[in-house]
């Protein structure tokens, strides 16, 4: 994601040039150089990681301009951010300690998310869709099938 003016480009269609990749030091109690390969050769010094925190905050400040207008765009009469106290969920990896989901919040709300903010594990959020979806079925059915089973 890009941003030099109004408009907010992403993925392919921001320009060259742009950040490709940058590491948050959100717990740098649990930050491993080994995990990062390749790019280890890169120095992470504070003032690169102030750098990748406010491009995260520009970026989590974008993506929820980009998504309220696509909101409200599709539900103009309802006036959803208006008439409604609205809750944004930001999901993180399982990994992921609670220092680094504490800095994770405090950067989204400093971007200008909703004060109501819940920061949960991707395997967390994956079982919540899925009860969900389940919820909206009369009827369920698992299959079970195990490739031991198949092989005798």
């Amino acid at each position: 994601m890009i941003s030099p003016s109004d408009s907010s480009q992403w993925g392919f269609a921001a320009p060259d040039g742009a950040h490709e990749w940058f590491k948050i030091l959100l717990d740098p109690d649990h930050f491993h150089i080994k995990e990062l390969g390749e790019l280890s050769k890169f120095e992470i010094t504070e003032a690169s990681a102030r750098e990748a925190e406010r491009d995260s905050q520009a970026f989590l400040r974008q993506l929820w301009l980009h998504a309220k207008e696509r909101i409200s765009d599709a539900l103009p009469k309802y006036n959803i951010f208006q008439n409604y106290d609205i809750k944004a969920v930001i999901t993180v990896p399982a990994v992921w300690s609670d220092t680094a989901k504490e800095r994770t919040r405090q950067i989204a709300i400093q971007a200008g998310l909703p004060l109501d903010l819940a920061i949960i594990n991707e395997p967390e959020a994956a079982a919540i869709a899925v009860f969900r979806d389940l919820q909206e079925r009369d009827k369920v059915q698992f299959k079970v099938y195990s490739p031991s089973s198949a092989l005798q």
